[in-house]
């Protein structure tokens, strides 16, 4: 009758650690120092998957830099070309979060190329055009080789139209903790994380406007922005 007992009960502790095990969030992936990036990006073992995201073919092992990839900010595919036109096609719809807002959901919606007509100057340009459902937000942006930046935002027409800024890390030449100035806007990579496989995870960054620091965005491949944290 004891041995029963015992049985039972362990059923029991193997039923309860099971459920605990089930209704655990997984462990979130640790991010990388500029060393560590490094050492998975150029390490002699060959990826077992090809992709185009997999850190050794967006990290340069000569001059320590990353390529990030323009379709990481709009959420498109991408199949690896690190030559071709910035300017790319999208159709995203993505599920943003707000964070240390009460209003959390809401999705960030990108679409274009679409042709813009600068309205002081005459000049078209091919941009972007971004809304946030959830939000009265619609922006206009355009790509260039340093990143990518806003070209107009309808809420505030006072704002002169302005080329070259940067909003988003893009292109060539990015490290892990240092600063990219275009014009009035600083863009700095905070933290990257790679998936089991090597491949891009994540990757944040924070934005400041002229001296101050304003957001933190993080985002995924094939998804775009996926959070944004206000100063």
């Amino acid at each position: 009758m004891t041995r029963v007992i015992r049985v039972f009960v362990y059923v029991i502790y193997l039923c309860s650690v099971n459920t605990v095990l089930a209704n655990t969030p997984p462990t979130s992936l640790a991010a990388l120092s500029a060393d560590e990036l490094h050492e998975q990006a150029c390490s002699s073992q060959a990826p077992a998957v090809d992709s185009p995201w997999h850190i050794s073919h967006i990290y340069d092992c000569l001059t320590k830099e990353l390529f990030v990839p323009y379709q990481l900010w709009s959420g498109a595919e991408w199949n690896g070309d690190k030559q071709a036109s910035c300017m790319h096609e999208v159709n995203q719809s993505t599920p943003l979060t707000r964070l240390g807002d009460d209003s959390q959901s809401g999705d960030t919606i990108i679409r274009g190329p679409i042709l813009w007509e600068d309205p002081r100057t005459g000049e078209k340009l091919k941009v972007w055009e971004r809304r946030l459902d959830n939000y009265n937000s619609l922006k206009y942006y355009a790509c260039h080789k340093r990143g990518i930046g806003i070209v107009h935002n309808l809420n505030k027409p006072h704002i002169n139209y302005i080329r070259g800024l940067c909003r988003a890390p893009a292109g060539f030449g990015w490290k892990i903790g240092q600063r990219r100035t275009c014009i009035k806007t600083t863009v700095e990579i905070i933290n990257v994380t790679l998936d089991e496989n090597g491949d891009l995870d994540s990757l944040t960054t924070d934005y400041w406007f002229r001296d101050k620091l304003s957001y933190r965005y993080t985002y995924k491949p094939n998804k775009g922005v996926v959070s944004v944290k206000r100063y």
